[in-house]
């Protein structure tokens, strides 16, 4: 059956209403999600696509990382005394888990911001076509994934590598020089923790792609796939085909059964540090640059904006991950796609699903 990309086509129970009233406190869910959608007007932009420097990416976020890195050890040594002592023989390091967790939701909200700002400022790919809004029916489900993604990823990696950050006695306190060597080290760590990370991702993404039985638990992020080729059509269950609205959300990256999330907050961050030990603030750095990558490469914001980490060098051989490639993956793919990467298109280099892009060719691009 064709895709048809009027609203008035999709099934009555994905209808999506609710951005179109503010809700109450009453139902936190739905207030969360209304205070960081999207509300400005979507217009078509025409003209060459801005490019956007990697230094943008790496202004806004080195300070937030560098001063929560910093600052919450301080607090953790000065509030440890006054804990009860029961806390004090928890199994995990209780105290870096709840702080460096609700440092990293905030800094979160003040990314899902930033990036608002630049869609008013920019518009969006595929301009024509409104954007996806999360349906009635599915706005308790999606924004529960919201908090599982941002509560697990930084609980995981604070629970296996708290400790052994403060043995060494980075937690305590360095001087001058060890935070410089430790910086100096920095760039190509979290490279190759970004490479590692995106081939998990890879694997488990184009898997749930191709293989039956794990493509139930992926079809439903295919809501966030765009309509802007109305004639195509769906081989497989239309049933999540994606009703378009007037509001956008990052948090579209986290519309999925929760066995999905799971994977994606869970096991791939666990795996990444199995596979690739780093120290704490390593891994801190490379938590937050994902979250930001992930938000942009969700948001449709036409602009060349690649992915901060190893962005530039990988440009050089064709490998970068920029905004529009996650877009295309959406909005051209279903069951079959292209793009499986999360932070650079090395692997999909290497295997073959490197989809070509649309609107960021280097004629189109205001240089």
């Amino acid at each position: 059956m064709p895709i048809s990309s009027s609203t008035t086509d999709a099934p009555r129970f994905m209808a999506s209403t609710w951005h179109k009233r503010t809700p109450s406190l009453r139902q936190p869910l739905s207030w969360l999600a209304y205070k960081l959608m999207y509300k400005g007007q979507q217009e078509k932009r025409m003209g060459k696509v801005p490019v956007l420097s990697g230094s943008l990416s790496h202004t806004f976020m080195v300070p937030r990382a560098l001063v929560s890195l910093v600052l919450l050890p301080i607090l953790i040594r000065h509030f440890t005394p006054y804990l009860p002592s029961f806390i004090l023989f928890f199994p995990a390091p209780l105290l870096p888990v709840l702080l460096f967790t609700f440092a990293y939701n905030l800094i979160g909200i003040t990314i899902l911001l930033l990036i608002n700002r630049l869609c008013d400022t920019y518009g969006f790919f595929d301009g024509a076509v409104k954007r996806d809004v999360i349906p009635d029916a599915k706005l308790n489900e999606t924004m529960l994934g919201v908090v599982l993604l941002t509560v697990l990823r930084p609980v995981v990696g604070t629970m296996m590598l708290w400790n052994d950050w403060e043995t060494k006695g980075a937690a305590s306190g360095w001087d001058l020089t060890q935070w410089g060597w430790w910086a100096m080290g920095l760039p190509f760590r979290l490279l190759i923790c970004s490479v590692v990370m995106d081939f998990w991702f890879y694997v488990s993404h184009r898997s749930m792609h191709e293989i039956p039985w794990l493509w139930k638990f992926h079809k439903v992020v295919r809501f966030a796939v765009s309509l802007s080729l109305p004639t195509r059509e769906l081989t497989d269950n239309s049933l999540f085909s994606a009703s378009h609205g007037e509001a956008s959300l990052p948090t579209m990256s986290a519309f999925g059964d929760w066995e999905h999330n799971f994977l994606d907050s869970f096991v791939i961050p666990g795996l990444t540090l199995i596979t690739y030990k780093v120290d704490f603030g390593t891994w801190w750095f490379s938590a937050l640059y994902t979250l930001f990558n992930e938000s942009a490469s969700h948001s449709g914001v036409r602009v060349l904006w690649r992915a901060p980490i190893g962005g530039w060098v990988l440009s050089l051989l064709g490998m970068d991950q920029c905004t529009e490639d996650h877009e295309l993956h959406h909005r051209l793919g279903w069951r079959k796609s292209f793009n499986y990467g999360k932070q650079t298109r090395i692997w999909d280099t290497i295997f073959g699903t490197k989809g070509e892009r649309l609107e960021t060719k280097e004629e189109y691009l205001q240089l």
